[in-house]
């Protein structure tokens, strides 16, 4: 029996021998933009600016460092169900809990970008040369919608102010 490829019929639903549950690519780049979403919804407006109060006062070295430092638990957040978020949420520290999902919320925005990335550059059958090539083009990709800033280019959070939009209020 021939193995299943390394990445499944990418932009298809074909199945393979190995999982019948096999989901292409994109529709995994599509739920990790979900999940970003719920990760927002967790915190109230009120919450949300608080975060962003903190992200602030913060250099982006100064945040890069706490992603590095608490990246398993950012990790763990990014892909626990609602209700295991609410258990490992109340491990952490009341003046962290916004941070991490913040973080979580990133991670899974990334997430969303390289699986997009895979998916339009680095399909099943290329050569080792050219699939090096296309994994360049997939971190090419991600460079240009999450770029590494000199110090203070962007305005606090990092120019990302949407993340913390209030939902607008409905009529009733």
């Amino acid at each position: 029996m021939t193995p299943p490829p390394v990445f499944p019929m990418i932009g298809s639903d074909q199945e393979t021998d190995a999982g019948k549950n096999e989901m292409p690519l994109l529709r995994y780049a599509s739920r990790c933009g979900w999940i970003s979403e719920e990760l927002k919804d967790e915190l109230s407006g009120e919450q949300q600016e608080d975060v962003y109060e903190a992200i602030a006062r913060m250099t982006v070295s100064v945040w890069t460092a706490f992603r590095r430092e608490r990246s398993d638990e950012i990790a763990a957040l990014a892909v626990a169900t609602p209700q295991q978020r609410k258990k490992l949420l109340l491990k952490a520290k009341p003046k962290d809990r916004g941070l991490l999902l913040f973080g979580a919320s990133q991670y899974c925005l990334e997430a969303k970008e390289i699986l997009a990335a895979i998916h339009e550059h680095c399909q099943p059958g290329l050569s080792y040369r050219k699939m090096i090539a296309a994994a360049h083009q997939v971190i090419s990709d991600y460079d240009k919608c999450f770029p590494i800033p000199w110090a203070g280019q962007l305005p606090p959070p990092f120019g990302n102010r949407q993340w913390f939009a209030p939902e607008p209020e409905g009529d009733g």
